[in-house]
């Protein structure tokens, strides 16, 4: 329900994969989904960005 653990369990379930499988395909993957996780955070305003930065 909170949606500032909610963003910060996506980026560690990130970067968990991106260290287990380096394959270009699903770094384009991985980039994508934090990029979209970062743009959440910033959407949260200062909360969020305090939390993660």
């Amino acid at each position: 329900d909170d949606p500032v653990a909610f963003a910060g369990a996506l980026e560690a379930a990130v970067a968990d994969v991106g260290d287990v499988d380096g394959s270009a395909f699903h770094r384009r993957q991985l980039k994508a989904l934090d990029a979209a996780i970062r743009l959440g955070l910033e959407k949260l305003g200062p909360v969020g960005q305090e939390m993660f930065a």
